[in-house]
């Protein structure tokens, strides 16, 4: 086909007289690059675009070279990312370098939010996201008869040999670019580069090397939940000096999650009976790598924030339960919504001086989870997320993400959740989410412990802190996530700076304590009810 006048308007109806039965979603272009998204017709799926944006690395700015990411919805509970890219050319280690530099600048750059440095990139912000394109990655061997042993490989077909010495392997094994990205051996011959004919001929004053690539990243305990079913080049494409890759990817969506109403009961402001999901951060201890920081060690603290943004719910201040206190207030705790632009809302730490490992021994971060909507209408909680953030404080209104962990936050519901004796005909609902939680949870740092009788889940996270693509550090802590009232919950919070406890012997002790405490005391204003203390 010969692109003239409208070159747009001509590769589109290519497409589509060979697409057949695919509608296009989304056509963006920025200088060279283009990124193209088609669906099926029929579907029974809801798939939508939810943000696209481009970034230049060319330069001087140029947008010969750089990225554009597409955030794509799918049914109400899954987001597909994806980043086309085109990076920068030629051998050597300083392109190499610049390469790696310029994935993390699309990331970067292509933060949906009008306050990025306080975000997530894509690569976190999705539930899968793939990276695909040129993007320049040589076979680089140590000596001067490189391109005379590459070709031989390929000659011989040593496909083992050639993704040894592929530089984007190594970048992904030594975490340079790409962290927690995964890509298929390429067990075909290198894509680059060539001559203009069908086959594998390949220009004599280059290595030959595997320099178009997909790739992809699963979000938390969903490992597994994508599996390449083709991974090959197109052979026969002439009118490049690469061979294009084409890939097939089954994915297994996010289900949709919402719980009963037992679990709303919307009644006054002196219910005693309403539950949430409770989640307790403690234990928290990070390393930080120096990176950018040089010789000067970061002010830092620990914050959460959801995905939904508005699921967060915080805690009333102390000086909001004197007040209710002197009023003879009792009964439910106000747990007040957390606004998901303001930063100060949300749940943290303090902050904690001049340290590469800070440690907040004995601090905890608590908030409630978002349900229900205020009619009693459920909230689809699946696909939510939780980002546990380490910001650098600047002394400013705006800081910096220094790095964050994501947490399944669906699966902690589901596994918090009350069943009432739902039994599946290989066991209860519980136990088996419980050992395929379990599983999941050994690829990804995290270590669950849970108990039955007392509703609660307690994850040990030691993990990495990533940013755009890169890790910046590690983080450990554990996190707890208890269905349980407000009241029991604040009771549960400050009978543990009183007695002290480590969090995964912690909150049973703590709320025992707080139950034996509740069933002596008769008062009025106690922070629980005696029945709630006693379904403990």
């Amino acid at each position: 086909v010969e692109l003239v006048a409208d070159g747009t308007a001509a590769i589109h109806q290519l497409l589509q007289d060979r697409l057949g039965p695919y509608k296009r979603l989304l056509s963006f272009q920025r200088g060279e690059m283009r990124l193209l998204i088609y669906s099926l017709v029929d579907t029974t799926w809801s798939i939508q675009i939810k943000s696209v944006r481009a970034q230049n690395t060319g330069k001087g700015g140029l947008a010969n070279k750089g990225g554009i990411v597409a955030e794509v919805q799918v049914n109400e509970e899954t987001t597909l990312a994806f980043m086309s890219c085109h990076l920068e050319a030629h051998e050597g280690v300083d392109k190499y370098k610049t390469r790696c530099s310029s994935l993390a600048d699309i990331l970067n750059g292509t933060k949906k939010f009008a306050i990025p440095a306080i975000y997530p990139d894509a690569s976190l912000s999705s539930h899968f996201c793939f990276v695909l394109g040129d993007l320049n990655f040589r076979t680089r061997l140590d000596g001067e008869e490189q391109i005379d042993a590459v070709q031989q490989w390929v000659v011989d077909r040593n496909w083992k040999a050639l993704n040894e010495a592929d530089e984007l392997r190594k970048a992904l094994e030594n975490h340079e670019c790409l962290a927690g990205f995964e890509t298929p051996m390429c067990n075909f011959p290198p894509t680059f580069k060539v001559e203009r004919t069908s086959g594998y001929i390949y220009k004599q004053n280059r290595t030959p090397s595997y320099t178009d690539r997909i790739l992809w990243r699963s979000g938390n305990l969903l490992n597994g939940h994508v599996t390449p079913l083709c991974y090959e080049p197109i052979d026969n494409f002439t009118s490049s000096d690469h061979k294009p890759i084409r890939g097939a990817f089954e994915i297994q969506l996010n289900d949709s999650y919402v719980l009963p109403q037992e679990h709303h009961v919307p009644t006054s402001v002196f219910s005693k009976k309403q539950e949430k999901l409770h989640l307790f951060l403690s234990e928290i201890q990070c390393d930080i790598f120096p990176g950018d920081f040089g010789q000067s060690p970061p002010n830092t603290y620990v914050c959460m924030v959801s995905d939904p943004r508005k699921l967060l719910l915080s805690p009333p201040s102390n000086f909001q339960r004197c007040v209710r206190a002197l009023r003879k207030v009792s009964g439910m705790q106000d747990y007040s919504p957390v606004d998901p632009h303001d930063t100060d809302q949300w749940p943290h730490t303090v902050i904690l001086r001049d340290t590469f490992h800070p440690n907040w021994k004995g601090a905890e971060i608590h908030c409630a989870v978002k349900t229900h909507h205020k009619d009693g209408r459920p909230i689809n909680l699946g696909g939510a997320i939780l980002h546990i953030f380490l910001f650098k404080d600047n002394g400013r209104q705006v800081n910096e993400v220094i790095g964050s962990y994501p947490v399944n936050l669906e699966y902690l519901f589901r596994l918090c959740a009350k069943i009432d004796g739902s039994e599946h005909e290989h066991g209860s609902w519980r136990d088996l989410m419980h050992e395929t939680i379990k599983k999941k949870a050994s690829h990804h740092g995290g270590t669950l412990y849970d108990s039955a009788n007392d509703k609660m889940i307690s994850l040990d996270i030691d993990g990495p802190l990533l940013k755009n693509g890169l890790q910046t550090g590690v983080i450990r802590c554990s996190l707890d996530a208890w269905w349980v009232s407000d009241g029991i919950a604040q009771a549960s919070k400050a009978s543990t700076m009183k007695m002290g406890l480590s969090s995964n012997e912690g909150h049973l002790a703590r709320a025992r304590e707080a139950r034996e405490n509740c069933i002596k005391s008769q008062s009025s204003r106690s922070f629980f009810h005696k029945k709630d203390a006693q379904r403990l």
